[in-house]
């Protein structure tokens, strides 16, 4: 009877064992599961409610040929100041001015090397490679720079024939700066179209070299800061340019003349290396390409053309140095804008190949379009 006892002890103690174990698997099993599911559920959640945001800073490096002291150092500097605005300080630059990182003729081979990133480019100095943005500067095509911008930004947004040349220079345009429209600046008295036979001009492109050349003078090819010493040195004793950007370069201190008949401006192009621009998230792209699109003219027209916020205009700068100003006769500017002018569009476009004749017809299109549109700054 006794051993029957321990039996069933036994036996009753054995039976409560795996009852006991079967429950606490049954309990882990379940513990394990709502461990396993939730944590895991909640993960994914916190990760995408708590995502950070692309805060990578892009430090770019810009260059331009231009004096730091020169307007438009500053409107291409203005440029760059809104891009980082715009951009909550996720696009910086490091800047370079006075062509101390690349030479106006050697820009385009710094940002294909990668030295420079950004850059203020005079079309004219890089050796035809963006000859299609002489457009703009055709002697008498328009008025008012502000719509000439605006026009060559409309026409650049729907040209293959522009895309691919900026495109095969491997830049993207930012954006247009042109100021006002270049007269010509002497060392010596010019006070008729005759006068200017003889003279050794510096010349802002090959069409107004043509003109100068059909006037009786020898054109000449300097950036702006060789203007000055060329002058200086008598190597040129005038320069087409606007008063803008002759003041400068100092150049108030040679050339004591100036007859104010429009040859046309010398457009500077604001451009992106193409690499590093597909390079950047497609938001700082578009912030890019809206302070292009919608800053920039407005900007440059404000500040370089009306030169607001300036204490003293280019014209008074130049007044001060002694310089005298003629203005031609309206016989001479309508003689000027027949015989000579209006002559080089038809030579420019034949010479950009069937490109010149699809811009320069776009250009026109859309500078009619864009006629009379000048907001009153």
């Amino acid at each position: 009877m006794k051993k029957t006892l321990v039996l069933l002890l036994a036996l009753a103690l054995c039976l409560s064992l795996v009852t006991a174990c079967s429950t606490t698997k049954e309990a882990a099993a379940e513990v394990a599961e709502s461990t396993a599911e939730k944590p895991q559920t909640e993960t994914a959640e916190n990760s995408a409610e708590e995502a950070p945001a692309d805060d990578t800073v892009y430090t770019l490096v810009a260059s331009s040929h231009t004096p730091s002291t020169a307007t438009m150092t500053t409107v291409f500097r203005n440029m760059l100041d809104e891009i980082t605005a715009r951009s909550n300080g996720r696009i910086q630059f490091d800047v370079y001015t006075d062509g101390t990182l690349a030479a106006a003729d050697g820009i385009l081979d710094a940002i294909e090397s990668g030295i420079a990133d950004v850059a203020c480019v005079n079309y004219s100095r890089v050796n035809g490679r963006l000859d299609l943005c002489g457009v703009m500067a055709l002697p008498g095509v328009f008025s008012n720079s502000w719509e000439g911008s605006k026009a060559f930004l409309d026409i650049y947004a729907d040209s293959a024939e522009l895309q691919k040349q900026f495109s095969n220079a491997n830049v993207h345009l930012v954006s247009v700066a042109m100021g006002a429209a270049a007269g010509f600046l002497s060392t010596d008295p010019v006070n008729t179209l005759e006068d200017i036979s003889g003279r050794k001009v510096i010349i802002s492109n090959n069409y107004t070299a043509e003109i100068i050349t059909k006037l009786g003078a020898t054109p000449l090819s300097f950036s702006g800061p060789e203007a000055y010493e060329a002058l200086s040195k008598g190597t040129a004793d005038a320069w087409l340019t606007n008063l803008e950007a002759a003041a400068g370069f100092g150049a108030y201190e040679i050339a004591k003349n100036y007859y104010s008949l429009s040859f046309g401006v010398g457009p500077q192009v604001f451009v992106i290396s193409q690499k590093v621009y597909e390079s950047l998230p497609e938001d700082l792209q578009q912030i890019i390409d809206e302070v292009g699109r919608e800053f920039v003219p407005d900007d440059v027209y404000v500040t370089y053309t009306l030169e607001r916020g300036k204490d003293v205009t280019s014209q008074e700068v130049f007044e001060e140095a002694g310089t005298t100003f003629v203005t031609p006769s309206e016989a001479e500017m309508s003689a000027f804008q027949d015989e000579y002018a209006s002559a080089t569009w038809d030579e420019w476009a034949a010479d950009q190949g069937d490109a010149g004749s699809v811009v320069l017809d776009a250009y026109l299109t859309a500078l009619e379009g864009r006629s009379g549109t000048c907001p009153e700054f």
